[in-house]
């Protein structure tokens, strides 16, 4: 193998030493192998060697482990074989298998393991899985709760604790358990933990004696107004420059724009200020000039946008900041912060005292969460004033190295935990923070940022992308360069972070931008829209010679879109993977074991029973259940069951057998409820329930999974069949849920969200559904929390049947969008750097022309306002379109999309031999395949197939077994000297396969493009076959009185291959030839196109002929039929023997289906000759 080249800036990377390192790499620079060849290279230095044993390697998950432990491995194998005597380099292998690389979870669980004495808790402590501490919040909280209310001791420090409940629940939810586990799932990611929500309650105290100016709320309040009006200036000022130069806009449009200008910049000046009051003032007193009347025809795209924006600006804009920050006085915005200070207080010691009770619950049962682990590792190694203990320091000493990948996505409590164990040259982080997507797990960007200004560290830039084409690279650098320096307020972005194609060889295939236009259709009309525009795009890139494994549809959320493209992509019979069905409990096979489960605990709850029955597993029809449930009106359908099956009515001794079976089952739910599962797989063959079906190996997997999870379950301290139903049944409400086994299939369009997507690479990604808008979840939630702004809520009113909202609320929720942006464009980064040879870019919209005229008009004031056009707009098309507005865009309307392009009707052929040289090469094969064998007149062959067939075929093979002219004319000319063209053939013989693989209904429903991209798709056709289809043949083919008694067909075989012996005198015109071979027989071989039998019962055997009619016949389509006839009807008599001999019945019609003239042609039955 070529030794790997290495960039500059690589090489540093590999070799730097001296400080501690960042790493800032971009997508697909090879961030991994630059970390691998680094730790290879201490290793096997010959000069100062490092120890692996002294080495901690920290990577984002497990598999990452795995890998790199696996390439150290492999590269001291060869370092031995190239040293077979060092003892050092051997050592160093032995030491490898229990190197510390791991997760950050494996490390502080590993350092737990060794502190367990300090930290007061068993040695042996195990990790729960997510669902089993999912379930066992649920229940500490609701015991907290009822603890609360009944007053407990110890549970009376939150006066009027109802009062406190109902503030966090409505009457549209009433889980308040589940609404204070979200709270502590999220301030436990933070240093402080729970003791965030007092430090909290000290922020909003200020509020409550001071004033909301000068705190955070105000400083977010001040930032959004006067990034909005700076906005708005710049727009207003632009639209007086190009009104002054027409006279129509600026008699009637020029006096109001320059009001507003001024009124605008007013504005801007008091906000500055951080005079709140006074911009309400000027907006209370606002006195707007009338805009004029200006004719439809000459409004302008500029005039257009203008005018939008103002009327944008004074009814939405104006009236939703009035409603946000100013409709309330200083005295309602104290009382309120007040009220929140005291609620979030409540919810400190609230949480405070759940937190005592989990933990004691944990210890009970020996478990720790990944919350645990984190916040151990972080008290052993941190002090009370944030600097490392003497435990840290020890630790310190015993690492030489320390890496840490996927540096961006740690939170401050990792953070703190690596800066405590590192000195200050042995840390070394490697990550990229414009691929940091992972904020909604506690992520914190701003760690990586705040160490890129650290002027301690060294950073080094990897800027050359190795995975993208040049088009792509170009693109992304387009894109994301200009939404990150014009919006961007967490991700540092210069020069250094722009991409460089790090391809020795890039396609140039151009990025692709395509709106659907969807005219009125609802949001899911739209994406249906899209998504068959994309399964349509997708079947083209597949007969352009794409597997569809090479293709992946990423999506920015899951649960709206993508049943829709696998929908598209199913119905034209392409192959895909929704990747997006990971919940376990979403699949029908582990339904089905979970129904049985149901039915084992308790039979007489009818919906699991009637489920069971009628599944595929016991088999009772409809019909039967009605019968069963007709014996008797009283009672539970398992009640009914066990009485018909006493009867001597039918279907009775299927009862007897499933009660039989139930029974069984219901004596072994005495044990584990994973040895149940088992025995219930085995003894109903479930698994073979799965063969044969599509994703047969993920519904296998699924089912293991399922029994996996049973086992965890019974290691655990809860037991038994209700238990773990129970068990499951409660996760599933939590909404924590199980995870499904990934698919295995490698040879399928994937469809999967951004996130999955990362660390991954596909050839072709189809970047869609990029109109949607972006979620505002964040901002939902009745209780914010943000560790840079603290903790706010929605309040309920006296009445406690409604809520309102708060300033502060309100200013934090601005805060939170803006951090939301952030990670959108991060997302985007990331979205569009999966790409390897192409990118395609998809939206639907209802006016696309209308979207990107205000795209292109809006990216002129890109930087206005500290982007506010940007942070304002609400999907990935906008951006894409404000960002790119001089890319090219394809506005694709639905009724032109999937035409299909029909083939020529002819080719030039052009001759690949002068005559001469024909002749003289049909010479030089005459003498060299002219020797005539002994015995020559035993020539008569044992078989013959049926296109070699004509009635003095035999004549003809015994004077040619004769040296004479007359044998040596009929010589058949080889191919490759033929002038017939090959292409012509070429696109009969595509034809003819397509024909042969079709499906008939599908063609008739789908079309031929649908069609031909299945039969791609799942290998039937190659693309090159799929290319030469004559398309425009077969469509005509569909609309001919043949094609629907095709489609319903009692009976259809298509190329039915035949063996039969027919009697050797058919084949010889001479009387005396024909009494010799009176005995003889003939084995003729063949195969048939079609034989099919119609709803009339009419037996028929079809022949498809794609030959060219003569010129001289095209315009008499008689003699064109009869010129078929002729040609083809000795070949259709040996078919129709054939057919007979094997139907052992009549042929009741021959027919011909010739393409060239788009009709069937049935020969007459006296035009055969009897065998």
């Amino acid at each position: 193998m070529a030794e790997r080249k290495w960039t500059e800036a690589q090489l540093d990377a590999i070799n730097r030493e001296g400080k501690n390192i960042l790493v800032s790499a971009a997508a697909g620079s090879g961030k991994t192998a630059v970390l691998t060849r680094r730790i290879i290279g201490k290793l096997t230095s010959p000069d100062s060697p490092a120890d692996i044993s002294k080495m901690l390697v920290v990577t984002f998950t497990k598999a990452a482990a795995s890998e790199l432990k696996e390439r150290i491995s492999s590269a001291l194998s060869d370092a031995i074989a190239d040293n077979p005597g060092d003892r050092r380099l051997q050592r160093q292998f032995v030491l490898l298998q229990k190197a510390q690389i791991s997760t950050i979870h494996g490390f502080c669980l590993d350092l737990i393991k060794k502190n367990f004495d300090r930290l007061g808790i068993s040695p042996s402590s195990k990790v729960s899985d997510e669902a089993q501490t999912s379930l066992m919040k649920q229940q500490t909280a609701d015991n907290v709760i009822d603890n609360y209310y009944s007053g407990l001791p110890g549970y009376d420090d939150i006066e009027n604790f109802a009062d406190f409940a109902d503030n966090f629940i409505s009457l549209k939810d009433d889980r308040l358990s589940s609404i204070l586990i979200s709270v502590y799932d999220r301030v436990s990611s933070f240093p402080q933990g729970i003791g965030f929500l007092s430090d909290s309650a000290k922020e909003l105290e200020k509020v409550a004696d001071g004033g909301i100016n000068g705190t955070v709320f105000g400083r977010l309040i001040k930032e959004h107004m006067t990034g909005l009006f700076s906005y708005y200036r710049d727009v207003f000022s632009d639209a007086c420059e190009y009104f002054r130069d027409g006279d129509v806009f600026e008699n009637k449009y020029l006096p109001a724009f320059e009001y507003e200008y001024g009124f605008v910049s007013s504005l801007l000046a008091a906000a500055e200020a951080g005079d709140t009051e006074k911009v309400g003032d000027i907006i209370a007193y606002r006195s707007p000039v009338k805009l004029g009347a200006v004719k439809k025809e000459l409004q302008t795209e500029e005039s257009s946008f203008y005018r939008e924006a103002r009327e944008s600006f004074t009814k939405n804009a104006l009236n939703r900041l009035t409603e946000q920050f100013l409709s309330q006085n200083d005295e309602t915005v104290r009382k309120t912060a007040r009220k929140t200070h005291d609620f979030v207080y409540k919810l400190y010691l609230f949480l405070s005292a759940f937190d005592r009770l989990f933990s004691a619950e944990k210890r009970k049962r020996d478990l720790l969460d990944y919350n645990d682990l984190e916040r151990f590792a972080y008290d052993l190694l941190v002090g009370a004033d944030g600097m490392p203990t003497e435990t840290a320091k020890e630790i310190s000493r015993g690492y030489d190295d320390i890496y840490i990948d996927e540096y961006q996505d740690v939170n401050r409590v990792q953070d703190a935990i690596f800066a405590a164990i590192s000195s200050e040259s042995s840390r070394f982080m490697v990550g990229d923070i414009k691929q940091s997507i992972y904020g909604f797990r506690g992520a914190e960007p701003s760690i990586f940022a705040g160490y890129r200004l650290n002027g301690e560290i060294d950073k080094i830039y990897l800027r050359h992308n190795f995975r993208c084409d040049a088009p792509i690279i170009d693109f992304v650098n387009l894109v994301c360069g200009t939404l990150f320096t014009s919006a961007g307020k967490t991700v540092p972005y210069d020069e250094t972070d722009a991409l460089v194609c790090g391809k020795a060889e890039s396609g140039d295939a151009p990025v692709e931008i395509a709106v659907v236009d969807t005219g009125d259709f609802r949001a899911q009309g739209r994406r249906a829209t899209e998504a068959d525009f994309v399964a349509d795009r997708i079947g083209r890139l597949i007969t352009e010679g794409y597997r569809p494994g090479d293709i992946c549809i990423l999506l920015r959320s899951a649960s709206r879109a993508a049943a829709m493209y696998e929908d598209a992509l199913s119905a034209r019979g392409i192959i895909c993977r929704n990747q997006l069905k990971r919940d376990l409990f979403v699949n029908p096979e582990v339904l089905l074991v979970m129904d049985i489960l149901n039915v084992i605990d308790n039979p007489s709850r009818d919906i699991y029973l009637a489920g069971a029955l009628k599944s595929p597993v016991f088999d009772f029809s409809l019909s039967e259940l009605v019968r069963i449930r007709k014996c008797s009106a009283d009672g539970s359908l398992y009640s009914v069951l066990k009485k018909y099956a006493g009867t001597n009515e039918a279907g009775a001794a299927k009862c007897r057998n499933f009660l039989d079976r139930l029974e069984a089952y219901r004596k072994l739910a005495a044990e584990p409820v994973d040895r149940l599962i088992w025995a219930i797989y085995c003894d109903t063959h479930i698994f073979a329930l799965a063969t044969g079906s599509d994703g047969e190996q993920d519904k296998k997997a699924n089912l293991l999974m399922l029994y996996d999870y049973a086992r965890k379950f019974e290691s655990g301290s809860y037991r038994g069949l209700y238990n773990f139903i129970r068990y499951i049944n409660d996760v599933l409400e939590s909404g924590a849920g199980f995870e499904a086994a990934a698919s295995e299939s490698d040879n399928a369009i994937r469809i999967m969200t951004i996130h999955q997507s990362k660390g991954l690479e596909f050839p072709v990604v189809f970047l869609s559904d990029c109109g949607s808008a972006f979620s505002d979840a964040d901002i939902k939630d009745r209780v914010l929390i943000n560790r840079d702004f603290g903790t706010t809520m929605k309040l309920s009113d006296e009445t406690g049947l409604a809520s309102y909202d708060t300033v502060m609320r309100r200013a934090e929720a601005v805060g939170i969008k803006q951090i939301s942006c952030d990670e959108e464009m991060r997302v985007l980064y990331v979205a569009l750097t999966r790409a390897i040879k192409k990118l395609i870019v998809t939206a639907a919209d209802t006016d696309p022309d209308t979207l990107i005229s205000s795209s292109k008009m809006k990216a002129r004031f890109g930087r206005s306002g500290n982007g506010y056009a940007y942070r304002t707009a609400d999907s990935y098309i906008s951006w894409i379109l404000m960002a790119a507005h001089g890319y090219s865009v394809n506005v694709i309307h639905p009724e032109d999309n999937g035409e299909a392009q029909e083939l020529s009707e002819t080719a030039d052929i052009v001759p690949a031999f002068s005559p001469d040289e024909v002749s003289a090469l049909a010479e030089r094969f005459r003498e060299r395949f002219s020797f005539v064998y002994p015995g020559a007149g035993q020539n008569i062959p044992a078989k013959l197939s049926v296109s070699e067939l004509y009635p003095e075929v035999l004549d003809d093979y015994a004077d040619a077994a004769k040296y004479s002219p007359d044998g040596a004319d009929r010589m058949k000319m080889p191919a490759f000297v033929s002038e017939a063209s090959a292409a012509a053939a070429d696109i009969g013989t595509a034809t003819h396969q397509f024909m042969q693989f079709c499906d008939f209904g599908l063609l008739g429903g789908n079309g031929v493009d649908s069609e031909i991209v299945r039969l791609t798709s799942r290998g039937f056709i190659d693309a090159h076959t799929a290319s030469l289809a004559d398309r425009a043949a077969i469509t005509r083919f569909t609309e001919t009185p043949l094609f629907p008694a095709l489609r319903d067909a009692e009976f259809i075989r298509r190329e039915l291959r035949f063996n039969i012996r027919l009697p050797a005198g058919m084949f010889t015109a001479d009387p005396l030839m024909r009494a010799v071979l009176s005995d003889e027989t003939v084995l003729v071989q063949g195969i048939m196109d079609c034989v099919f039998t119609d709803g009339n019962g009419k037996l028929t055997v079809l022949d498809y002929k794609t030959d060219r009619i003569p010129y001289e016949l095209r315009h008499d389509r008689c003699a064109a039929r009869e010129y078929i006839i002729n040609r083809h009807i000795g070949q259709l008599s040996y078919y129709r023997l054939a057919c007979r001999e094997m139907m052992q019945r009549d042929v009741d019609r021959v027919l011909i289906y010739s393409f060239s003239l788009s009709e069937a042609i049935e020969i007459p039955k006296e035009r055969f000759t009897e065998a």
